[in-house]
């Protein structure tokens, strides 16, 4: 995190600017991944919701779930979404690149 790597014990000036500071600063740009199986991740870009997202083939990404709060949804909130979600959907596309794929090898 911001100004993390500093013990506070070490800069106790620093921890206090640090601890007055930091309630104050909203995050403009926020991207988590998750690995998954399914493989998503969790986004936010002020003053827009947090969104949950699934990878799509093709790397684009489906919305989930959005939430209008502050804080970011917790950990166990994304797994959720994203196992009841399961894997991505198989587009056409893809399908008929496994086929020349296999025809290839």
């Amino acid at each position: 995190g911001f100004m993390g790597y500093y013990p506070d014990i070490i800069f106790p000036k620093l921890a206090e600017v640090r601890r007055r500071l930091m309630p104050q600063v909203e995050t403009a740009y926020y991207l988590r991944l998750f690995r998954g199986p399914p493989v998503g991740a969790l986004y936010r870009k002020y003053p827009d919701p947090w969104q949950v997202l699934r990878a799509l083939p093709g790397g684009t990404f489906d919305v989930l779930a959005e939430y209008d709060q502050q804080v970011p949804p917790l950990q166990d909130q994304v797994f959720q979404v994203l196992q009841r979600a399961g894997p991505a959907p198989v587009m056409p596309q893809d399908v008929a690149q496994t086929e020349q794929d296999k025809s290839l090898a």
